[in-house]
């Protein structure tokens, strides 16, 4: 399979896309106004201490203070709920792996042979803030008013609330992430086979450093990258990750909180720093700068890894990179709900809050043979557009998959067979967890990213979401018992003036009568013996309307 980068920078937005075998696999937007804050890892000045919230304020020079709770404090030999998280069994991994897996796969973490148990250690779900019942602790006892501490962005500061903080920092190389104030160690759990789980454990736990001036051993998690590289690799990359950490706390002595130390990598430096390697026959960048920041961290890499190292080209063509490789067309398409296969049939993709549910349509093949073989056909070529529009739209939490009925049993494993061996390029863990007799399939992806329509597209102001409209005919009944609440409350004489748009008031005046003269409104007039004018306003949304009175003498239209 030969794959291609191609990443484009103009006017304050970065895009990058991964091509395989020439067809779009992965898109990255990043927009400069849109930069995120998560990972970026400070030095703050503690302003204030709540002991009755177990929690603190951090100045980090941001507009609003950021929070601090108890239990993202590291204290040396105290269990904390985000190094005790890294290696839970349900969701484990470090509260900063999944942004150093924003171009891949969150890893999840192999525990280690020394963890606590979840009951043991107090370990508390997500959104739970009561401290572990084996580490309660106040917060007073680790932390005072005026302090300097460094901290990492673990959640980005909302509309009215500061950013979440955290002393349990992570920071990633291309094989492991280093966790400087934790002394714990733990494998991703998607490498595979066991013997080489454990080797990599091994050789983290082996060769790891020390940290601070109490001497503690760092803490290292093998990423699965990490699978199959070589004991020299691995080390180079976590000797790498060190250095990074030496650097941060170097400069945190020689400056004053609050004060930014170290700043998550730009779309660029994570695509050279997690996906960039030999297999990557053409990577093209037509921004100078840019070109140069990628050269420069593969530069300072190359020591880390026996691979060639790719060939980062600079395209200097008058025409758009994008547009040349014909790559905006298929964006467009990755946002549209309908997507066509070859054969002639169809997927239908609708997104929601909860899941996305996907419909398998035969759409105008009607086959050579018999039923089954042309829904078989079809429902194998759905599997593999859908693993592929999963992957580009990045798709998460519950999808659904509604396949064509196959009455054999022996084609529903077929057709998940083809589907799970589709989603096996996917670097983000899916889980496929079954077919059912009618052919619905549920799968799990993990949410990394937001999916690219929130990135592109935003919530219709008109339809609130809903993807409907109401019909001018429904409109056109709530303007008639509009009509009459408001005769009630004017005097007779007066003129009511009704503004709609041009499919409503075409209602308004025909209604469903063929007969001219006889709709709606004529009738109401008749009914309730007043003048009824009405006008078309295009400027309005299907769903509004406006119903006024005016004087005889106020109505330029109506002679007094």
């Amino acid at each position: 399979m030969e794959a291609s980068i191609l990443i484009t920078h103009r006017n304050g937005e970065t895009r990058a896309a991964i091509l395989e075998d020439g067809d779009l696999a992965e898109l990255y937007i990043e927009r400069e106004a849109d930069r995120g804050l998560s990972g970026n890892i400070y030095k703050g000045r503690v302003t204030r201490v709540l002991p009755g919230m177990q929690a603190a304020f951090v100045n980090i020079g941001l507009e609003r203070a950021a929070f601090l709770y108890v239990d993202d404090i590291i204290v040396p030999g105290r269990p904390h709920r985000a190094t005790l998280n890294a290696h839970a069994d349900d969701e484990g991994q470090h509260a900063h792996v999944e942004q150093s897996e924003g171009l891949g796969s969150v890893e999840r973490t192999e525990a280690p042979a020394t963890r606590e148990s979840s009951e043991g250690a107090g370990i508390i779900s997500e959104g739970d803030n009561r401290a572990p019942v084996a580490s309660r602790i106040s917060i007073t006892d680790l932390i005072r008013p005026g302090q300097e501490i460094i901290v990492q962005v673990a959640k980005e500061p909302l509309k009215n609330k500061g950013a979440r903080v955290t002393t349990a920092l992570s920071i990633a190389g291309r094989y492991v992430v280093h966790l400087p104030n934790s002394d714990r160690i733990g494998v991703s759990r998607r490498i595979e086979p066991e013997a080489e789980k454990r080797r990599i454990k091994d050789l983290l736990e082996a060769h790891r450093g020390e940290n601070g001036a109490d001497r503690r051993p760092s803490g290292f998690i093998g990423r699965t990258a990490a699978a199959t590289r070589t004991d020299d690799e691995i080390l180079a990359d976590m000797r790498y990750t060190e250095r990074l950490w030496h650097e941060v706390r170097a400069k945190s002595q020689n400056l004053s909180a609050p004060a930014l130390l170290r700043s998550e990598l730009s779309l660029p430096l994570r695509i050279a720093r997690d996906v960039l390697d030999a297999s990557h026959a053409h990577v093209l960048v037509d921004d100078a700068d840019v070109l140069g920041e990628i050269n420069a961290v593969l530069e300072s890499r190359k020591e880390e890894t026996s691979d060639v190292r790719p060939t980062v080209e600079y395209y200097h063509e008058a025409k758009p990179l994008f547009e040349a490789y014909h790559l905006e067309q298929r964006i467009s398409e990755a946002l549209a709900p309908t997507v066509a296969l070859k054969s002639g049939g169809s997927i239908v993709i609708d997104e929601t809050e909860s899941m996305t549910a996907i419909d398998v349509n035969t759409g105008r093949f009607v086959g050579s043979r018999d039923l089954e073989a042309t829904v078989l056909k079809t429902n194998i070529e759905a599997a593999h557009a859908i693993a592929k529009e999963i992957r580009l739209r990045n798709l998460g939490g519950i999808i659904i998959i509604d396949f064509i009925d196959m009455q054999n049993a022996a084609s529903r494993d077929q057709v998940q067979r083809a589907l799970a061996a589709a989603l096996a390029r996917d670097r983000t863990k899916t889980n496929v967890l079954g077919m059912s007799p009618i052919g619905l399939v549920e799968l799990t992806r993990k949410r990394i990213r937001s999916p690219l329509s929130r990135v592109m597209m935003e919530r219709c102001p008109y339809c609130d979401g809903r993807g409907r409209i109401r019909s001018a005919r429904s409109v056109g009944h709530d303007i008639l018992r509009k009509i009459e609440e408001k005769s009630h409350h004017t005097p007779p004489d007066e003129t009511l003036i009704v503004s709609s748009t041009r499919r409503v008031v075409a209602w308004l005046a025909d209604g469903d009568s063929p007969r001219e003269g006889d709709g709606p409104i004529p009738a109401l007039e008749r009914r309730l013996e007043r003048r009824i004018l009405v006008e078309t306003d295009e400027a309005l949304h299907q769903e509004s309307f406006s119903v006024t009175a005016r004087a005889r003498g106020e109505d330029p239209l109506v002679k007094p």
